[in-house]
């Protein structure tokens, strides 16, 4: 009886990992190897095993392409387990179904793993984004209105996703008190958002995310009809229940924008409905505890002082420690009018010394103004003067 015949050995990981990369960059053989300067017959010879590609030439290969060699290791390592499970070599014979399970745990744990080391490197860089990003606000602070465009457009390396999201951040600060320097600044994070090295997806949802903070100046601007087609403009950009990739910025922020124009419109219904889908997708922190201001602002609105009060409690704890500044300003002055709202005077007045010395303190028009109404409502509920 004759031994068995060997089988034919497969061609190498390397050869077969090098026939991926010039297929997915459309090239044949001959095109390749102009581009590699060298002979036609030297790919053919390479992608057949002929002659033997180690791993270090394919992966100098692969960077004239900017391939980074972990993604040469991972093409090699897959088509070793390509040829593993089509020429399995087992001490002892393993079924079909218990390989397929090897197989299907094998993929499902590189693919978490991936996910999760580049959400961790996502993350990383966002934040040295957002670090140069305030660098460069400074820069675009001390220059003027007029100059600002021009370094967005034509300095190098101004046009991020995080200077786009800055500077809309810092038109929602503005627009208070300010907004034609609100509506400004949100254009400047348009003109960022087109400009920036993005993804298609990415950008997106960036251009949404913007064009909802241009609404929202207008809707200061009391230019309603601006600010509902931008908003509309903002959800063809990004829409609903779509996550911004590696969730570089969240969709609460579009709910909590939006809910404020269905407030100014006196749609209190759908404001709520709105900050309920903000509160869904921000469970806790200082965000939750704005969008949980905001709710009970839209409560005292509404005329519904003990669901206000409720709401506001909540609000206190998912600040914690962070209940400082304007956000400490904000929930007091909610407090107050809403205790006044109760027939609470004394405790309502006991509480106006310190929103008066917060409102002086944060120096801003707006809240110097409704310091000066609640101060009225409490002259007018109980007759004195404060």
């Amino acid at each position: 009886m004759k031994p068995p015949k060997p089988p034919t050995p497969p061609k190498p990981a390397t050869s077969a990992a090098l026939c991926d990369i010039r297929e997915e960059l459309g090239l044949n053989q001959a095109e390749l190897a102009s581009r590699l300067g060298v002979a036609p017959g030297t790919i053919s010879d390479w992608e057949t095993g002929v002659t033997n590609l180690r791993p270090r030439h394919l992966e100098r290969i692969a960077r004239i392409f900017g391939i980074a060699p972990q993604v040469v290791d991972l093409l090699v390592e897959g088509h070793q387990m390509l040829r593993q499970a089509l020429r399995p070599d087992h001490p002892i014979p393993i079924s079909r179904e218990l390989q397929a399970s090897i197989s299907t745990a094998a993929l499902s744990f590189g693919r978490t793993a991936h996910a999760s080391i580049l959400d961790n490197v996502i993350a990383a860089q966002a934040e040295v984004d957002r670090a140069a990003t305030a660098r460069t606000w400074a820069r675009l602070q001390r220059a003027a209105d007029r100059e600002r465009l021009v370094l967005i457009e034509r300095a190098p390396g101004v046009a991020t996703w995080a200077l786009a999201e800055r500077l809309a951040a810092e038109s929602v600060d503005q627009a208070p008190d300010r907004p034609d320097i609100a509506l400004q600044l949100a254009q400047l994070a348009l003109r960022s958002a087109e400009l920036a090295p993005l993804s298609d997806a990415f950008r997106h949802c960036l251009l949404g995310f913007v064009h909802a903070h241009i609404g929202n100046a207008h809707r200061v601007a009391a230019e309603l009809r601006l600010a509902e087609a931008e908003f509309v403009l903002a959800r063809k950009l990004w829409p609903e229940g779509v996550a911004a990739p590696a969730g570089l910025l969240s969709e609460a922020r579009l709910f909590d924008l939006e809910a404020s124009l269905r407030r100014a419109q006196r749609q209190f219904d759908k404001a709520l409905a709105l900050l309920d889908r903000a509160l869904a997708l921000t469970t806790h922190g200082p965000a939750a505890g704005q969008l949980l201001l905001n709710r009970s602002f839209a409560l005292m609105q509404m005329k519904d002082p003990e669901a206000s009060l409720a709401v506001l409690q909540g609000a206190v704890v998912a600040f914690g420690e962070h209940l400082v500044g304007r956000p400490r300003f904000q929930a007091l002055f909610n407090l107050s009018s809403t205790l006044l709202d109760l027939g609470r005077f004394s405790e309502s007045l006991e509480l106006l010394p310190e929103i008066r010395e917060l409102a002086t303190n944060l120096r801003r028009q707006y809240d110097l103004i409704r310091l000066l109404w609640l101060e009225a409502r409490a002259q007018e509920r109980n007759g004195r003067i404060y």
